[in-house]
């Protein structure tokens, strides 16, 4: 997402998290069945969500928020089209551990309120994220956006994160509830680990570089395969 493009905002002057290497991860379990989904913002402002879909794909989600105190311009937009288009639709919070979590959560449910999303929110945690700040503290705000966000819409939302930062982070088995939606790019599927304290992966992003139906000639958009069936899909919508 947006770790692979300019922020709105830079971060936070400060050192850099320190990297700690560690090994604690496992295979991803495929599923013979993926469904293919893409994510898109501001960076995207015209897509024929029509054209997508026939090309495939049948899920997105979009930005809705940053931090505490960015909305993205496109979200409605982007959601209307896509709903309309018969697309499953979901919005992502890009989190900074600068700010509080709880008010970056008042700012993510503000700005979706009324709207009639499929998929679980989205909690946004890579390494852009990090604005400097100890991984301890990170995991605290994050937590905290997470209980929030659950507590006032009745849904598990889920993390999204880059493979090395997420092992970085060495998160705590309590984060294992929430479904991973992994970036990692360059490597070949049966090739993708998954970081510790998470078993499976709910959705891998395999590329920010693919070209999809409906974003008109040259543009290329994040792209994501949600592992199961359409009626995993389905239930994934109402997940709780």
């Amino acid at each position: 997402m947006d770790c692979f493009k300019k922020l709105f905002s830079a971060p936070v002057g400060a050192a850099p998290a320190k990297v700690i290497p560690i090994e604690n991860v496992s295979p991803v379990k495929l599923s013979k069945d993926k469904i293919l989904g893409i994510d898109v913002s501001h960076y995207e402002p015209a897509v024929d969500w029509v054209k997508a879909k026939a090309g495939g794909v049948l899920w997105m989600y979009t930005k809705a928020s940053e931090g505490s105190g960015h909305v993205d311009v496109m979200l409605h937009k982007h959601c209307d089209a896509a709903k309309a288009a018969g697309v499953y639709t979901g919005a992502y919070h890009f989190f900074h551990a600068s700010v509080d979590g709880a008010e970056q959560a008042k700012l993510f449910l503000k700005t979706i309120n009324g709207m009639k999303l499929d998929l679980p929110p989205c909690l946004d945690w890579e390494s852009g994220s990090a604005d400097g700040v100890a991984a301890a503290t990170q995991k605290v705000r994050a937590r905290a956006w997470l209980d929030e966000v659950e507590k006032a819409t009745g849904r598990v939302p889920v993390i999204y994160g880059g493979e090395a930062f997420m092992r970085e982070l060495r998160l705590d088995p309590e984060f294992a509830r929430y479904p991973l939606w992994l970036a990692h790019y360059g490597v070949k599927e049966a090739s993708v680990k998954c970081p510790a304290p998470w078993a499976k992966i709910a959705m891998w992003q395999y590329t920010d570089a693919e070209s999809v139906p409906g974003l008109g000639n040259g543009h290329h958009v994040d792209a994501n395969w949600f592992y199961g069936s359409d009626e995993d899909l389905k239930k994934f919508c109402s997940i709780a």
